[in-house]
């Protein structure tokens, strides 16, 4: 009768853990798409990025009422969008963070990374710094600046190929708040806390958070006690003339995303939106803890 009653409950066991696993909704993807960067020159810029990184224009139009001029590049699936305002030659302004925070680079992983040096060191010795070999961040990268001074990090990838391969591999961002940052991306775009280091001599603290081959790098130049503020003193705003002024995920799910969002109390600059794209239908904008401009799109 033991051995009987046993064996019932052994195969309820089963029967409700496969249930529960076919009720089971599987995890939302969430991976990068696009980096959209305002810049002085489109013409520029787009040779810049095509002979340095490869990419190859996509689509290029203008909006003459606005006076501004668009430019997408494209590399495998991944894309850079180009903004200029072309009313006075300067790039169409935009708040994305306070004067000391905000994106402020973006990183590449490549293969065949010594020979990618040499190439890139030959054709532009001005434009290519050393090669570093970090023991802090366990990195060898060099760095390069694109014409509106951009922070491009050119990361070695651990794959030993012969052909050379270059994908998005992260973005880094100056924040003021770690921990709620780091909630943030957690919370809302699954991503997951990694590592960490720092350089106490120096003040930098670095934190990151992973998905899906993609790596969000927080840094806080220091510590979380910061010194109290004077009364009435609030950070002071900037206008983004060049640089990173927007960062785009695609999800599988943008309608849950959207949800978790609101959810969360997070800011919702546009809800859910219909737009006929050649890699996307939908797309929504919100804002992270540091007020970076984050679009999802499906």
């Amino acid at each position: 009768m033991k051995r009987r009653l046993s064996f019932i409950l052994a195969l309820f066991t089963i029967v409700s853990l496969f249930s529960h696993s076919a009720d089971a909704q599987p995890p939302r993807q969430v991976k990068p798409s696009l980096i959209t960067l305002q810049v002085s020159s489109l013409d520029r810029s787009i040779a810049w990025y095509k002979e340095m990184l490869g990419f190859e224009m996509d689509d290029r139009f203008t909006y003459i009422k606005q006076k501004t001029k668009i430019a997408v590049l494209k590399r495998k699936d991944f894309y850079i969008e180009l903004i200029q305002n072309t009313a006075s030659g300067s790039p169409m302004p935009s708040v994305t963070g306070s004067s000391n925070y905000g994106f402020y680079k973006m990183g590449f992983l490549v293969t065949a990374f010594e020979d990618f040096y040499q190439e890139l060191k030959q054709k532009h010795p001005d434009q290519v710094n050393g090669v570093i070999s970090s023991e802090v961040s366990g990195y060898t990268y060099f760095d390069l600046y694109d014409p509106d001074s951009t922070l491009i990090q050119i990361i070695a990838s651990a794959k030993s190929m012969d052909s050379r391969e270059i994908r998005p591999y992260l973005i880094g961002i100056k924040v003021s708040d770690m921990e709620s940052e780091i909630n943030w991306y957690e919370q809302n775009l699954d991503f997951t806390f990694t590592r960490k280091w720092e350089v106490s001599d120096r003040g930098i603290y670095v934190r990151q958070l992973y998905a899906d081959g993609f790596i969000i790098e927080l840094q806080k130049d220091t510590p979380d006690e910061d010194p109290v503020k004077e009364a009435g003193q609030a950070d002071v705003k900037k206008d983004v003339i060049s640089g990173i002024c927007k960062m785009t995920f695609q999800t599988d799910d943008i309608q849950s995303l959207c949800e978790s969002l609101k959810t969360n109390r997070s800011q919702l600059l546009q809800e859910i939106t219909a737009k006929s794209a050649a890699w996307y239908t939908s797309f929504l904008i919100t804002e992270d803890t540091e007020k970076n401009t984050i679009q999802i799109i499906q």
